[in-house]
């Protein structure tokens, strides 16, 4: 059975802030795993919204269990985030999915910023996660394999949580706040990333 969790987070600041944090979240010194960020592709359409595609560059491992299926390991984990963000309708959508070692494991999380259920002061974070193993990784091994996967997924999902908890504190004290990690390196490149960033 695939790995499936859904979690949800209320912050106490405005959807304006978190998006805010979100777009400058990959600069904290506590994100020092991602190593570039570089944009794809970037159109806003017909009615206003922005669409963004990057590739996400992280140093990390290959899980231990998944090791013996793969070809040739490599330290840089590559993953697609897409992003739309609604500005009239205050919705920031994203999804992540994995490009490294695609052919063995498939993990998406995709994320919903809204206003939050006690009005415009709080934004409501919904998040899913799935995570499935090809058939070419045993019957038997799968569902530990998953798992050991989630747990991770699930330990990013609150680091990340408790990144942008600081940074929207930073940012209500001053609103033109600026982490003190310089921008993962392609982020500042002819690619156009933004100097402001959304989990």
């Amino acid at each position: 059975m695939p790995f499936q969790a859904k979690f949800s987070h209320v912050f106490d600041h405005t959807w304006d802030r978190v998006t805010q944090a979100f777009w400058l979240k990959y600069q904290s010194p506590r994100m020092a795993h991602i190593k570039e960020v570089i944009v794809l592709n970037r159109s806003v359409d017909d009615a206003g919204r922005l669409s963004t595609r990057r590739l996400v560059v992280a140093q990390l491992k290959v899980p231990t269990i998944l090791a013996s299926f793969v070809a040739r390991r490599i330290d840089s984990w590559y993953a697609i985030e897409d992003t739309l963000v609604d500005a009239k309708a205050r919705q920031l959508q994203v999804t992540m999915r994995n490009v490294s070692y695609g052919r063995v494991v498939e993990a998406v999380q995709s994320s919903t910023y809204k206003p939050g259920p006690d009005g415009d002061d709080t934004t409501l974070l919904e998040t899913t996660v799935d995570i499935k193993c090809a058939s070419t990784v045993p019957w038997f091994i799968r569902p530990r394999a998953e798992a050991a996967m989630g747990k991770e997924q699930s330990k990013s999902y609150n680091n990340t949580l408790s990144i942008m908890e600081e940074l929207c504190v930073a940012l209500r004290a001053d609103a033109s706040f600026k982490p003190s990690r310089p921008p993962p390196a392609a982020t500042a490149s002819s690619h156009g990333a933004m100097d402001v960033h959304v989990v």
